[in-house]
């Protein structure tokens, strides 16, 4: 009877243990794998010697036991492997269904089941993205079968995105995604592929290879100051386009979903707040929430709310949108490029442009941390304080020159002290020598070492008037 082995598995495996069993078949050694589990391995391994040992006694019938392993627990490889060695005389049926019997689960049946169920109480706008990584995942591979996605295939979806994704680039524009966008689209692929996992379609996500991230960290992000904004608001063509440089630049909000939902009714110019509705984070509970309406901001919002009252029948404008215009579009972010890069105030705005409006997210939080504190800046943005923390928070260049006033402040301290050791080392040279024990505390303001005599831990009357009276001198 065959043996059951168990061998520490290699590089990220390593921590694992995995089973397998080397018979002789026809005088070689063969090697048959069995996985992780143990108890899997142990019903494989006793299948295996039975047809062993049916082989070796030339019969070709197998016991009951093992004829039901083979055909709904035996893995594919497995009955590959046995048939080569002639230890089977063909596979079992379910590996040998033509096509036609056999439904397929296709890229698109598997995407739309995807959306059908995790898309669930999803924004409009989530849903939009679903399809785009479904439809970028078919343009690359083809409608093909879940079942022969390879890793070489993820490797080459990810090249296509860089290089050819962007369906809508023109002559001259660059054919590929940006980094970002091709990091999201490959999240969502590797979702899909989860489901399939989940349903036991396949083993493993071939999506979820080593070198694979989707993460996007504070790194790729650029503080643009409210000075940088009050330029490109100069160069807005509209009041529309001003109050929303004005808005996202002192209240973090997401383009373009939250600034669709905006309407005047949600300003309250008396208590001095904003409601924002938030479609992002409304299936976890969090609709919505109230930012402070700050001083510089309730210029513009005061002056497009007279404009919209006297463009308004009667003047009833509250349950008009705030932005009247804009709230239609889908994507702003072509408009607001073209009027940063005509207001060329900064060189760095247009290499930082695929970032930008997260880029503005990123910074408005960030003085909000700085001025009022991490619970509430993440109260006011609608996130965590570990995503604030890991994206949205960036280093300004007044960090560093804080860091040049703190070291101006530690020289005077510095030269303080060198002021009241110098004091110290004159009073003590006037002062009778004799030895004594050192201080444990070493600090210049720590009291003088009194003696303590028979009486107990109380200094004398006169040793503490003495003293006294030399701190007064």
């Amino acid at each position: 009877m065959a043996s059951l082995q168990k061998k520490r598995g290699k590089g990220k495996d390593e921590d694992k243990w995995f089973y397998q069993t080397q018979p002789y078949v026809n005088g070689k050694r063969l090697t048959i794998r069995f996985g992780s589990g143990k108890k899997k391995a142990e019903t494989s391994l006793k299948a295996i010697s039975d047809l062993l040992d049916s082989k070796n006694a030339g019969l070709e019938e197998f016991s009951p036991t093992t004829r039901a392993w083979l055909d709904s627990k035996a893995d594919l490889p497995i009955c590959k492997t046995l048939l080569k060695h002639g230890l089977i005389p063909h596979l079992p049926r379910r590996f040998t269904e033509s096509k036609q019997t056999k439904t397929e689960t296709t890229i698109s049946i598997l995407a739309d089941s995807y959306i059908k169920t995790r898309g669930a109480g999803q924004s409009a706008g989530t849903i939009i993205v679903y399809k785009k990584a479904k439809r970028n995942l078919i343009d690359c591979l083809g409608d093909a079968d879940v079942t022969t996605i390879l890793a070489k295939d993820t490797r080459e979806f990810w090249r296509w995105l860089i290089e050819e994704g962007n369906s809508k680039s023109k002559p001259g524009e660059t054919l590929g995604l940006s980094s970002n966008t091709a990091k999201q689209r490959l999240r969502y692929a590797i979702g899909f592929f989860d489901l399939a996992v989940e349903d036991e379609l396949i083993r493993r996500n071939p999506f979820r290879i080593k070198g694979m991230k989707t993460s996007q960290s504070a790194a790729k992000k650029a503080y643009v100051s409210v000075d940088v904004i009050n330029e490109v608001i100069e160069h807005c063509p509209t009041n529309e386009w001003k109050l929303l440089f004005a808005l996202i630049r002192h209240v973090p909000m997401r383009i373009p979903s939250e600034i669709q939902k905006l309407k005047w009714e949600d300003v309250d110019f008396e208590k001095k707040t904003i409601l924002i509705h938030s479609p992002k984070t409304e299936s976890i509970g969090k609709s919505a929430r109230k930012v402070p309406l700050f001083p510089a901001l309730s210029v513009y919002l005061e002056s497009e709310f007279q404009e919209a009252r006297k463009s308004s029948p009667n003047g009833r404008v509250r349950d008009l949108h705030v932005f009247p215009t804009l709230h239609l579009h889908s994507n702003p972010g072509v408009e607001a490029k073209r009027i940063v890069l005509n207001a060329k105030i900064e060189p760095w705005l247009e290499k930082a442009w695929p970032n930008f409006f997260n880029s503005i997210r990123a910074s408005t939080e960030t003085d909000l941390m700085d001025q009022y504190g991490l619970r509430r800046a993440c109260q006011w943005s609608g996130n965590s304080a570990s995503t604030a923390m890991k994206t949205y928070a960036l280093v300004k260049k007044c960090d560093f020159e804080d860091v040049g006033m703190a070291e101006k402040v530690d020289a005077k301290c510095d030269a303080i002290s060198a002021v009241d050791a110098k004091s110290d080392a004159e009073s003590a040279s006037t002062t009778e020598r004799k030895p004594r024990k050192k201080s444990t505390v070493e600090n210049s303001n720590s009291l003088p070492c009194i003696s303590v005599g028979d009486i107990g831990l109380e200094p004398t009357t006169s040793t503490m008037s003495t003293w006294r009276s030399s701190q007064l001198s």
